[in-house]
């Protein structure tokens, strides 16, 4: 596997449990403590394939983190995990709107957290080529690559960002609602807010600039891929 993890866990007790058993399944551990700690993991060592953070950081919060590692053009297909002892809605939704992947409360159990990480890997990282390239003028989504460029230059979405658009613009002038898109995308319609469908839209639309006017709303129903943007 070998998959590098940068895990920020202010609990050093917790934070060496998890390293241990990530280790033991083949990840390769650097372990943070804080904000700063962990802002200096990124800038000085390789782009990590996950980052397991705590919300709570002590010097700063997990978000700022989060939004600092979906800005970093190395990280853009890395996968982002909040491990929270909050159990306020609230934090959840910041966590997706930030760009987040999953969301685990504690206290959970290690092998809850793998699972829900293999899970997570088997959603944004498919090892079959069920999702096809699909293009659109200037625009190309790859799938199986989790890449989406425009006339030749990385959007720099993020994975989630990538399942999205693919689903929607692999079926023009198809309506999606927003559990659908959820159910589609995340896998779980319940956990993963509504509201979480609209950020991922509007990341998009800001990414593709003009192009972004064929990702057309659908007032009271969801979203839809224009084969021609409205003028």
């Amino acid at each position: 596997m070998n998959e590098r993890v940068l895990l920020v866990e202010p609990d050093p007790d917790l934070g060496s449990t998890l390293a241990f058993v990530l280790e033991s399944q083949g990840y390769q551990v650097q372990i943070g403590r804080n904000l700063a700690s962990a802002r200096a993991s990124l800038a000085t060592g390789p782009a990590p394939e996950l980052v397991i953070s705590e919300v709570a950081l002590g010097d700063g919060r997990g978000f700022d983190l989060c939004a600092s590692v979906r800005a970093d053009p190395r990280c853009q297909s890395s996968l982002f995990i909040f491990v929270s002892a909050s159990a306020e809605e609230i934090d959840r939704v910041v966590a997706f709107e930030v760009g987040a992947d999953d969301f685990v409360a504690k206290p959970f159990s290690v092998r809850e957290l793998l699972l829900r990480l293999r899970a997570l890997v088997r959603r944004v990282r498919p090892s079959n080529d069920a999702g096809e390239v699909v293009v659109h003028g200037r625009l190309e989504v790859d799938r199986i690559r989790r890449r989406a460029t425009l006339a030749g230059r990385d959007l720099g979405l993020s994975p989630y960002e990538v399942k999205v658009l693919h689903l929607l613009a692999a079926q023009p002038e198809s309506v999606f609602g927003r559990d659908e898109i959820v159910a589609a995308v995340w896998g779980e319609v319940g956990r993963v807010q509504a509201r979480t469908v609209d950020c991922a839209v509007k990341r998009i639309r800001r990414k593709l600039g003009p192009e972004g006017r064929a990702l057309e709303t659908v007032r009271g129903v969801g979203f839809r891929w224009r084969r021609r943007a409205a003028r």
